[in-house]
C-alpha cells in the first residue's frame, strides 16, 4: 500500500532565538511502499515501509539561519534596515517506519519507530535590504546522517491524523543548533 501526508513541523529545546513557526512550517511524506505481516487475521498486525519525508523549518521573525564556508547552520539577526520575508532550513530524508497497526470497523492505530535517513539539508533566507530582494543559499548542511523518530497514526472513520517525534537533533554536534522536532497532519 501507499500513503501521502500533509502536514506541519515544529521544534522543541531549540535556542530562543529559533522562533520556528509550525503552521508556517511544512511537512510532506510519502510512504511509497508498505508491507502488512497479519499474524491473527482480525485487524492487528505488523508493517514495515518505505517513503520519503520533505520538510521545511520556517523563522520569520527578526532572526535567520546563516551559515559559514564550513557549513556551520547559527542564528543571527538580519541587519538594520532589513525587511526579513523567512528564513528556512530544508530536510529531505528517505525513511523506514516500522509499526504495530490496528484496525477496527469504524477506528484504528498505529505506532513505531521510523528510521530516517537524510539525504539532503539546505537552508534558504530571503529578506529585503535598501529596497532590493536579497537570498542566501547554502546546500549540503551537515545534518546527521541518520536519526530515529516515533510515528503514530489515528483513523476514525476514513479520515487519518499523524504525528511524529525525533528526539535527536537534525544537525551533527557542533555544526547547527541543537533541537528536537515534532509534526503533524492527514494522510490522504
Amino acid at each position: 500500500t501507499s500513503d501521502f501526508a500533509l502536514g506541519f513541523c515544529g521544534v522543541m529545546d531549540a535556542p530562543e532565538q529559533m522562533d520556528v513557526k509550525p503552521f508556517k512550517s511544512w511537512e510532506i511524506w510519502w510512504l511509497f511502499g508498505t508491507y502488512h505481516y497479519r499474524p491473527w487475521h482480525n485487524g492487528h498486525a505488523f508493517s514495515v515501509g518505505m517513503g520519503f519525508d520533505w520538510r521545511n523549518y520556517r523563522m520569520v521573525d527578526n532572526y535567520r539561519f546563516a551559515a559559514d564556508d564550513d557549513k556551520v547552520v547559527t542564528l543571527e539577526k538580519y541587519a538594520d534596515g532589513a525587511k526579513p520575508r523567512f528564513s528556512r532550513v530544508h530536510t529531505f530524508d528517505l525513511v523506514v517506519p516500522l509499526r504495530y497497526e490496528y484496525m477496527g470497523k469504524h477506528f484504528g492505530f498505529s505506532l513505531g519507530p521510523v528510521l530516517n535517513l537524510n539525504t539532503k539539508g539546505s537552508l534558504k533566507t530571503r529578506y529585503r535590504m535598501d529596497g532590493a530582494k536579497r537570498k542566501d543559499t547554502t546546500n549540503d548542511l551537515k545534518t546527521k546522517l541518520a536519526t530515529i523518530g516515533m510515528m503514530g497514526t489515528v483513523t476514525v472513520y476514513h479520515t487519518t491524523v499523524y504525528f511524529k517525534y525525533r528526539p535527536s537533533s537534525l544537525f551533527r554536534k557542533g555544526y547547527g543548533p541543537q533541537f528536537k522536532t515534532f509534526s503533524f497532519g492527514i494522510v490522504l
